[in-house]
């Protein structure tokens, strides 16, 4: 027995570069119709291809993104005690978020995935101490 479950993702009925105005001008959107969908899916409103209704959303997904969509947002890693030993032994608790978000698009250049990294450590001395004991057993 086969069991398929298909997730479908509907976008919001807006544009996603700042330049898709200039481009229907351009009529880009008929024009590249036979050789990429790029227009289409990246102008729906201004090329008149929106199958989503008025749905807006502040910052739309771009469809070059669609694949890394579960990547957004905050996560967050967190160690409980002192033992742990990622990347070094480590005697005091630490902590890290990693934060995933997409900024407006510009106007003729690939999206932005914007990465931040937040990490907080109260084993810094000790960490230094253990790197300067492990360089004299080298010796």
């Amino acid at each position: 027995m086969d069991i398929w479950a298909v997730v479908v993702y509907v976008r919001p009925c807006q544009d996603i570069y700042k330049s898709c105005e200039r481009w229907l001008e351009e009529k880009r959107c008929e024009w590249a119709k036979p050789i990429s969908p790029f227009f289409f899916d990246n102008c729906p409103l201004t090329c008149g291809k929106c199958t989503a209704g008025n749905k807006k959303l502040r910052l739309p997904l771009p469809p070059i993104l669609e694949p890394l969509s579960w990547l957004i947002g905050k996560w967050r890693t967190r160690t409980s005690s002192s033992g742990s030993r990622f990347p070094l032994p480590l005697l005091n608790a630490y902590e890290e978020t990693l934060s995933f978000s997409i900024s407006e698009v510009p106007a003729f250049d690939r999206p932005p995935l914007n990465v931040r990294l937040i990490y907080y450590a109260n084993c810094c001395y000790e960490a230094s101490q253990y790197l300067s004991s492990r360089k004299k057993d080298d010796k």
